[in-house]
């Protein structure tokens, strides 16, 4: 992507990532920006990566006693992306360290920040009760019912799996 932008080119144009490979029964992800990946478990929502973004910077400087927590926490340029594809050398990326062991019934799910900036952890969960097409639909029907002014686009991938692989997808 770097040498499609050239260098006049980067930081004007990019895109956060979230990539997941599910082979032999587990799971393999990639994320770089503010997009999540999440595996549900047994009805629990756990986040598998962390937002590339500004504020979490500044939570770090904060729990470090560099800066007040309230500034951290109210500072208007905290969504800022800090790493994306385009921006030149990366400066993070999640990648576990080793693949994750899937079990029967497990769910995996992609989603961009128009999901979770829009939703609550109980409202996604709630959504996720469904077959994956049914739980991609609740999501985009429970994000249009807020009809929120300023939506950000929102995009989720839901796989469910069976004997440790995927059973289906559902996308919103």
């Amino acid at each position: 992507v770097n040498e499609l932008l050239g260098p006049e080119g980067l930081r004007k144009s990019g895109s956060t990532l979230v990539l997941a490979l599910l082979r032999e029964g587990k799971l393999h992800f990639l994320t770089v920006g503010d997009s999540r990946i999440y595996l549900r478990r047994q009805r629990q929502l756990i986040q598998l990566n962390r937002e590339h973004i500004y504020r979490n910077e500044l939570a770090l400087r904060a729990v470090n006693g560099e800066i007040p927590l309230a500034d951290a926490l109210s500072d208007k340029k905290g969504g800022a992306l800090t790493s994306f594809v385009g921006m030149g050398a990366l400066k993070s990326l999640d990648m576990p360290a080793a693949p994750l062991a899937l079990l029967p019934g497990d769910q995996v799910v992609l989603m961009s920040d128009g999901v979770y900036n829009a939703l609550s952890e109980g409202e996604i969960n709630g959504a996720l009760e469904n077959a994956p097409k049914e739980a991609a639909d609740a999501l985009w029907l429970s994000i249009d019912d807020k009809g929120f002014s300023n939506q950000d686009n929102f995009t989720a991938v839901i796989l469910t799996c069976r004997e440790g692989q995927p059973e289906k997808s559902g996308e919103t």
